[in-house]
């Protein structure tokens, strides 16, 4: 079809020819942010979009965010929903079709298939401005998309387009032909006379098959199984018998060639961007986990969420039948730094994880894990997890975490968020605190925002620019981890009382195993 005005885009309110996204790499945080596991669970069964790329480039701009997040909310719409889900499989069955013609074992095979999927095109796009027509996005990407997609639809080439392909297939509906089996072979014979067996039967078979009879099978939908070497052979005699339709689908597959117009495909891609994301959450919301579209800002005021969690552990939990643990937190005031302490394993790297993912979610536009939140426009998330000693590269634990830190001290920006997990927990304790505090300091010079977790009480209290978190025990219960981190200051005790409950070094223990 003839080159014409790009269609709207769904993902970026101003469309460019090129995707955006096409040439991203994976952003050095998401392993640590876990976003990894959670981008795979959310494009499962969607690998064929390449989808990935999407997820790896984060919007800058605030107009563009709010773009995608209203798209995202329409399809929260159930009719909206159905009416994307119905294009996307009308869509595959179209792809599937183009691959039966790619391995067909006959060029006249190859074309039908080829006619099958130019059938199954219009069939997808028809439906979707019908039912567009009758549905009422409200998100300026799917009205936009709506009112494209009908004067696509009536320009003068797609209308040729389908003029042509009703001819070749009328065409092909009116070819006659019967085959006589012999011994040793059949026979190909044009317009046969006689009753038409297989109707016959079909008459005959009718009433039992009454009670269970199926929807009326599409037209363009004959099953995808590819033609054995008989059939191929009674093809290629039809056509010799039937010249002239068979010229016709051979001329309408070399005219046409790829039945999709290039955008149309580009939306389809884009649309499972926004499905993919609106299933993932509305999953989660049906087992009663909050998520809301975020307020983004550019100043430091009053920055914080409610209800945040985990949205990677969340979906384990969800999965195995287990509560889910939601923190508050915010950055008052000229604070900088949240310095998270506390017992081990008692909710700390879950807490800065999450942080992490609520502010790079908000940036691709999608919905984020908390009741509400209010983030700071970001230009990157900086991550420092642990991990492994690579063999062979010749350092050793602290000169990896120097050269890490120091390479993101250098990056970072007063639009960052840096995110340290246990910085220098492997180094002596004064080690740790001299190099904690050197890098809190650095990070607070460049006003960036942070979240450190660490087992150095001291640095809490370094400056009124760092607020003091920690990780909770329930008193009540044999210091048992809630999970839960708030505002309390890093006195160590917690830490201390956790260490002694897991030692069996409490008071209480030490009584019942020293003699009197």
């Amino acid at each position: 079809m003839a080159d014409r005005k790009a269609l709207t885009s769904i993902l970026f309110p101003h469309s460019a020819s090129t995707d955006p996204a096409a040439e991203c790499d994976e952003p050095a945080c998401f392993r640590d942010l876990k976003l990894d596991a959670i981008v795979a669970r959310m494009i499962a069964g969607r690998q064929d979009y390449g989808l990935e790329p999407l997820f790896h480039a984060p919007l800058s701009d605030p107009d563009t965010i709010a773009y995608r997040q209203a798209v995202i909310r329409d399809l929260a719409d159930p009719g909206i929903a159905g009416a994307m889900a119905r294009f996307t499989e009308t869509m595959r069955q179209r792809s599937r079709q183009r691959r039966q013609a790619a391995v067909a074992g006959s060029r006249l095979e190859a074309q039908r298939w080829q006619l099958d999927a130019a059938a199954s095109y219009r069939r997808a796009v028809v439906a979707l401005r019908d039912e567009l027509e009758a549905l009422e996005p409200v998100s300026e990407g799917l009205t936009a998309w709506r009112d494209e997609l009908r004067a696509h639809i009536a320009t003068p080439a797609f209308r040729r387009y389908c003029e042509e392909m009703d001819r070749v297939r009328a065409a092909l509906d009116g070819v006659r032909y019967g085959v006589r089996i012999r011994e040793n072979g059949f026979e190909v014979q044009p317009d046969p006379e006689g009753a038409d067996l297989v109707a016959e039967a079909e008459q005959v078979f009718a009433p039992l098959r009454e009670s269970e009879r199926p929807e009326p099978a599409d037209a363009d939908d004959r099953g995808e199984r590819s033609m054995d070497p008989v059939e191929t052979r009674i093809l290629d005699s039809i056509a010799r018998l039937n010249p002239e339709p068979f010229a016709a689908l051979a001329g309408f597959c070399e005219d046409y060639g790829d039945t999709a117009d290039p955008v149309i495909l580009r939306f389809e891609r884009e649309l499972q961007f926004v499905r993919a994301v609106r299933a993932y959450v509305d999953r989660l919301q049906r087992q009663g986990l909050p998520f809301c579209d975020p307020q983004l800002c550019t100043h430091k005021t009053g920055v914080g969420a409610r209800e945040a969690f985990d949205l990677a552990l969340a979906d384990q939990l969800v999965a195995r039948g287990e509560p889910v643990v939601t923190n508050d937190f915010h950055w008052q005031e000229g604070e900088r730094v949240l310095v998270v302490t506390g017992p081990n394993q008692g909710g700390k790297t879950t807490f800065a994880r999450s942080v992490g993912q609520l502010h790079y979610l908000a940036r691709l536009g999608c919905p984020v894990p908390a009741r509400e939140a209010r983030l700071l426009l970001t230009d990157r998330v900086f991550t420092h997890f642990d991990r492994e000693e690579q063999v062979g590269d010749g350092r050793g634990k602290l000169e990896d975490d120097l050269a890490r830190i120091g390479w993101i001290l250098e990056a970072a920006t007063e639009r960052s968020l840096v995110i340290l997990n246990e910085p220098f927990h492997a180094t002596q304790l004064q080690d740790a605190v001299t190099l904690t505090t050197r890098t809190l300091e650095a990070l607070m010079e460049r006003d960036a925002f942070g979240v450190c977790v660490t087992f150095v009480d001291e640095v809490a209290r370094l400056d009124s620019r760092i607020a003091s978190l920690a990780s909770t025990l329930d008193e009540s219960e044999s210091q048992r981890r809630t999970f839960r981190v708030q505002r309390l200051p890093a006195d160590g005790r917690a830490h201390a009382r956790s260490l002694a409950e897991d030692h069996g070094l409490t008071y209480e223990r030490l009584r019942e195993r020293l003699p009197r």
